[in-house]
């Protein structure tokens, strides 16, 4: 385990997944908890009302931290817990029209599909939103409990820039119609 001297921030190991006694998303919690009241640069989702337990719809919360988020042309935080997000829209989430910078612990912080009524994507948009900035975020479809719609993780229209670093994508829906299923559509 290493300590940054600036921050002091616990860096975990390589190894058993446990840092400072506790699970990695415990120390990875405790260290942007820091970065934030550090740097004061970044919008934290949890600011915002998410409760990050898989269960909860998180959705509003998360809509609202990332309108503010692109408004103030900051990064939106997330700490490495699963975010709930139901769905009756084709974009769970929209990007707002001015882009947007989330990033989150990569394998830990998950956007998880809790339901969708239409075929859906967990964040995108129809029309041109500038850069979209992902990182270190897992989104999870959830097809064993979201079944019966079509299933993407990020879907945006032609004329955006998109970076995804660190993002995993996994367990999306096809219906066979080939316009479900994608991580990035």
């Amino acid at each position: 385990m290493t300590t940054t001297p600036n921050l002091g921030l616990t860096l975990p190991d390589v190894g058993d997944g446990i840092a400072n006694g506790k699970p990695w998303g415990a120390t990875l919690n405790a260290n942007f908890t820091k970065i934030d009241s550090a740097c004061g640069s970044f919008v934290h989702v949890k600011s915002y009302g998410a409760v990050g337990d898989g269960i909860t719809n998180d959705r509003q919360a998360i809509q609202d931290a990332m309108n503010a988020a692109s408004l103030s042309g900051i990064p939106l935080l997330f700490d490495g817990l699963t975010y709930g997000i139901a769905s009756t829209t084709t974009f769970a989430l929209t990007v707002p029209s001015g882009g947007i910078k989330i990033i989150g612990c990569p394998g830990v912080s998950c956007f998880k599909l809790l339901s969708a009524t239409v075929d859906t994507s967990i964040i995108g948009s129809s029309s041109s939103v500038g850069v979209v900035d992902i990182e270190g975020i897992t989104f999870d479809g959830n097809k064993s409990v979201v079944s019966s719609v079509n299933t993407n993780g990020i879907k945006l229209t032609s004329g955006h820039t998109v970076y995804s670093r660190k993002n995993t994508y996994k367990n999306f829906k096809d219906l066979g119609s080939a316009v479900g299923g994608k991580g990035i559509y």
